[in-house]
């Protein structure tokens, strides 16, 4: 058990690679913060995990909304004691809702190494 002690929020956590994820890290040991906005499929997380001699702890959100992003850390911290690690499994999600085939992939993202060194000037 690798993750024996450790707390984690793990978002996205309702079905595909978030919920293996949060069934995988439960079987670890970590005590898993389940959030995701799908409220029934968050049940069906918390219940696999907990069924299974986990412990799991729900928080329906809205990760397009930045309070909620905040919250759910707090949620996390309150449920289970404390945060370890948190796993972000949201960008999946995403993909339905912004086509990939918009993105400009010429252009580095904002924040990330290569837009850094694109902006500093070269000695």
């Amino acid at each position: 058990m690798r993750l024996k002690g450790k707390i984690a929020l793990i978002t996205a956590a309702a079905s595909g690679i978030g919920r293996a994820g949060a069934v995988l890290f439960a079987r670890e040991g970590a005590a898993v913060a389940v959030a995701d906005i799908d409220r029934g499929r968050i049940g069906d997380t918390v219940a696999e995990i907990t069924k299974a001699g986990g412990r799991a702890h729900g928080i329906p959100c809205d990760l397009t909304k930045e309070a909620d992003g905040r919250r759910i850390v707090r949620d996390a911290i309150a449920a289970l004691g404390g945060l370890d690690i948190c796993l972000g499994c949201l960008f999946a999600d995403l993909a339905r809702l912004i086509p990939l085939a918009s993105l400009d992939r010429r252009r580095p993202a904002p924040g990330s190494p290569s837009s850094r060194r694109a902006r500093s000037p070269r000695k």
